[in-house]
């Protein structure tokens, strides 16, 4: 049910902790059906998601996207709905198909969100006082990344350019008068500036921060870029672009490079003040993967950047300044969870939520927050995996002892009785796991499923996985890990399994995500505690041929692409590749 009413519900906040037991459910409607019913196709039609949640500047709306399966139409559909902070006074502002990208004017009294409708993009803004809407820069091509200016009526926004040159450029556009000013042109020396890079004003408005890699090679005509220190080295680490914080003029011009150091630095935001910016940049490095430290550095150059947070298997997103400009809210990702955080400036490091998360994936960079503009103690709404649900809101507040409130329920009305049970399990030191598995099922009698992240894009943690939760729903037991690269991880995962009592020994296979296969091979071939693997390979990976010295591997082994999101195909493509998933995990059963 698409429960469009007024929300009356209260109640604190009952986060999923890393060793809790949590539940999702199918509908009872569902579960009343004839036994034959498709469990994994009820999974992803049923399951609805809150994501972006934007809190006004004065902290009393909040405006995020609703987005659920449309089994008619055959695609996802997103809208706009925006609720008071307390979670009443529920209303759904736009139709989709696909709205997105909610964001507050700096005076708090209009939206401007992304549209996609009849074959074109465009930016539009709503008077959240009158409902009178404006409409922006209509176009083929799609747009991403949009952030209001601080001071005046203008739009900073990111899309593809059209044909010859289909590279992503930046946009300014003026809500008063309609007109849209490109920044960026032909001769703009970024080889790489993706769609969804942030963007970050200046507090007066005259600039705007972003990432990219502004390699002139790789970019025809002219530029001026300046760059720090000269492209020197720092700290032993030899100069080399692959994603620098770069600084332009918001009514156009030169453009000024703040970083140039080895390694991408991305999600720059600027301080209150205008003299300093944050961004985060590589950190230690864990398990031969690094970290995202965050790191404060002047706007006026000159100086090293200060490391605010900086440990090994941790990753910082997201960081945005708090109005005094004395502390930073931040996400930080590690030890198989997320969390919001509040970082002073001395390094100082408060958790102010646990359990975040979003949408149908558990991997890392799920999660997202935004902060309202009060100095005094400013209020955060948050995505967060709230008793199994995906994607709920919370609010709360760094005043220490607010905790944080749940002011969504979007998927109350998933049966109960018909749970998926999640909890946190130990393979190895320093490995989070995860099992999921049907509440109301012999667990120990199930069939088992290892599902491992392969290494290529982002890690896993705790939270609703779609897929995996899908996987359960057909009847299985479902661990899932990051072995971050080590055989050895995967293979003492599989001896977990197999010491459980019932056919799980004998019915275990292998489920290697977000990678390009190597690790699924390498477990099959040391060990025959797997029927069978089957690999789903996103963008950008791909699997070499076996080297001379890798083992054999005789096991079934079936390798799928897969998107980089379950919302980039269809519900019914995405139905179909998890029924060919189970196939195939099923298909070397030696029963």
């Amino acid at each position: 049910m698409r429960d469009r009413g007024r929300l009356t519900r209260r109640g604190q906040l009952a986060v999923l902790a890393p060793a809790a037991l949590a539940v999702v459910g199918l509908p009872a409607a569902i579960r009343a059906q004839d036994p034959g019913f498709d469990p994994v196709a009820r999974l992803v039609y049923a399951v609805e998601y809150a994501r972006d949640p934007q809190i006004s500047p004065n902290g009393e709306w909040i405006a995020y996207v609703h987005r659920f399966a449309d089994r008619t139409e055959d695609r996802w559909h997103a809208e706009i709905v925006l609720t008071r902070s307390d979670g009443s006074d529920r209303e759904t502002l736009t139709s989709g198909p696909d709205d997105r990208s909610p964001r507050f004017s700096a005076t708090g009294d209009r939206l401007a969100y992304v549209s996609h409708a009849g074959g074109f993009w465009e930016i539009r803004v709503l008077s959240l006082a009158t409902r009178r809407r404006a409409d922006l820069a209509a176009g083929s091509s799609p747009i991403g990344s949009m952030a209001w200016a601080p001071v005046g009526d203008r739009i900073a926004f990111l899309r593809h350019g059209s044909d010859p040159d289909t590279r992503v450029h930046l946009y300014v556009a003026s809500v008063s008068s309609g007109r849209v000013r490109q920044l960026t042109s032909t001769g703009f020396p970024v080889a790489a500036l993706p769609l969804d890079t942030r963007l970050a004003w200046t507090p007066d408005g005259a600039a705007l921060l972003f990432s990219a890699d502004p390699d002139p090679r790789d970019a025809p005509g002219e530029a001026s870029v300046e760059t720090p220190s000269g492209g020197e080295s720092v700290r032993g680490i030899p100069f080399r672009i692959e994603g620098d914080v770069l600084e332009i003029p918001s009514s156009g011009g030169a453009v000024r490079r703040l970083t140039s150091w080895a390694g991408p630095e991305d999600d720059p935001t600027a301080s209150p003040d205008g003299r300093r910016f944050a961004f985060v940049s590589a950190g230690p490095a864990r398990a031969g993967r690094p970290g995202r430290a965050l790191r404060v550095l002047e706007r006026s150059g000159g100086a090293l950047p200060r490391s605010l947070l900086e440990r090994g298997g941790l990753d910082v997103r997201r960081p945005a300044w708090a109005p005094d400009g004395r502390q930073l809210f931040a996400i930080v990702e590690g030890g198989g969870g997320a969390r919001l955080a509040l970082i002073g400036l001395d390094g100082s490091d408060r958790t102010l939520a646990d359990g975040l998360g979003g949408g149908p994936t558990a991997t890392a960079g799920s999660a997202s927050f935004s902060i309202s503009a009060d100095s005094a103690n400013p209020r955060f709404a948050a995505t967060a995996v709230v008793d199994g649900s995906p994607g709920e809101i919370l609010v709360g507040s760094r005043r220490r002892g607010d905790l944080p409130r749940r002011v969504t329920w979007i998927n109350d009305d998933l049966d109960r009785g018909a749970r998926i049970a999640f909890e946190q399990v130990t393979v190895a030191p320093d490995t989070p796991a995860w099992a999921l598995s049907p509440a109301d099922g012999a667990g120990a009698d199930l069939p088992a499923i290892l599902a491992i992240h392969g290494g290529c894009g982002s890690t896993y943690t705790a939270g609703f996985d779609l897929e995996l939760a899908a996987f359960a729903a057909a009847g299985h037991v479902v661990l899932a890990l990051d072995p971050e690269g080590s055989a050895d991880v995967v293979l003492a995962a599989a001896d977990t399994l197999a010491a459980r009592p019932g056919p799980a020994s004998r019915e275990l296979a292998l489920l290697e995500r977000g990678g390009d296969g190597m690790l699924a091979r390498d477990a099959l071939g040391r060990s025959d505690a797997f029927r069978g693997a089957v690999v789903h390979r996103p963008p950008g990976c791909r699997v070499d041929a076996p080297g001379p010295d890798e083992p054999t591997v005789t096991a079934p082994l079936l390798i799928l692409d897969a998107p980089a999101h379950p919302f980039d195909e269809p519900p019914a493509a995405l139905v179909a590749r998890l029924r060919r998933t189970l196939d195939g995990l099923r298909a070397g059963n030696r029963d």
